[in-house]
């Protein structure tokens, strides 16, 4: 089977028989000249407002939010609250996320997912099957778009670059997080799913960031707090979250993993670049499979 659509401007191709998922960044015209926050207005000018991040509490979200802020678009931050029996599952997401829309007087939709009708009753493989999706908790993504009422935004990311002295690459992209779009679509919802990889101009800036301030040895939490702050001066550095870290009992998303093996074939991600970024990495190389 061979399947192709997009995301932003990601080309995005599944071959079964291959056992493989190609995303191609394709050349297009962009401005290198342009500031960061130029960037996000010119990708939200004309979309539906307000606009509905989904806002985990992380870094990425939180840098749109605060993009968003300065640039006075009309937005929410649509943050989901994991229970489980009762008890929060994300209390260190959702302490960072009230935290921040309280300092910054932002208005806040709290979406409530009950994980053991989600999961237990197996309707997060009914939502993730059709796209091969393998990671069970992307289910909670897009059970958060589906409660959307506008135009929702996931942060998402740009390809990690591998740096190197010379011939750099770019890791690949995971067909997981490429469908979010499609799944809009199903919805008749309009949206991004990948807003920090959206065109090539976003995706070679923070590229070109990345770059510019890697330390050998650096952990991702790391790094994008060094790249974040020159955008947004008030960010505050803490460890990575999913919001399902919390060891209970009965319910550990991980168990929900093999399930998922039953529907989905493993698929080898690959990546592809244009002559734009082979310039940006000083590579002669224009694809990669290989994470490190």
């Amino acid at each position: 089977m061979i399947k192709n659509w997009k995301q932003g401007f990601h080309e995005c191709n599944i071959d079964t028989e291959k056992r493989q998922f190609l995303c191609v960044l394709p050349d297009e015209p962009f401005d290198e000249n342009k500031s960061f926050l130029d960037i996000v207005y010119d990708i939200l000018k004309d979309v539906p407002k307000p606009v509905e991040i989904l806002y985990s509490g992380g870094k990425d979200s939180e840098l749109v939010l605060y993009s968003c802020l300065i640039l006075k678009i009309p937005f929410v931050a649509v943050t989901m609250e994991f229970v489980h029996k009762d008890k929060i599952l994300n209390t260190h997401d959702m302490y960072y996320a009230q935290k921040f829309c309280l300092a910054n007087n932002i208005k806040q939709k709290i979406i409530k997912l009950d994980v053991t009708d989600l999961y237990h009753s197996q309707k997060y493989i009914e939502y993730l099957k059709k796209f091969h999706i393998k990671l069970p908790h992307v289910a909670s993504h897009l059970y958060a778009i589906e409660n959307c009422e506008s135009f929702p935004i996931i942060a998402g990311y740009w390809p990690w670059v591998q740096v190197k002295d010379v011939d750099s690459v770019l890791s690949p992209i995971r067909c997981d997080f490429s469908s979010y779009e499609e799944f809009m679509k199903e919805k008749n919802m309009s949206g991004i799913g990948n807003f920090l990889s959206h065109n090539l101009e976003i995706t070679h800036f923070l590229c070109k960031k990345h770059l510019k301030l890697y330390s050998q040895g650096d952990e991702e939490a790391d790094l994008k707090y060094k790249m974040y702050k020159e955008i947004m001066p008030n960010i505050e550095p803490r460890y990575k979250s999913m919001g399902w870290e919390l060891k209970i009992p009965d319910f550990n998303i991980n168990d929900f993993n093999t399930k998922l093996t039953y529907f989905q074939t493993n698929l080898i991600p690959k990546i592809s670049w244009g002559t734009k970024l082979c310039t940006l990495l000083n590579t002669t190389k224009t694809n990669n499979d290989k994470f490190k």
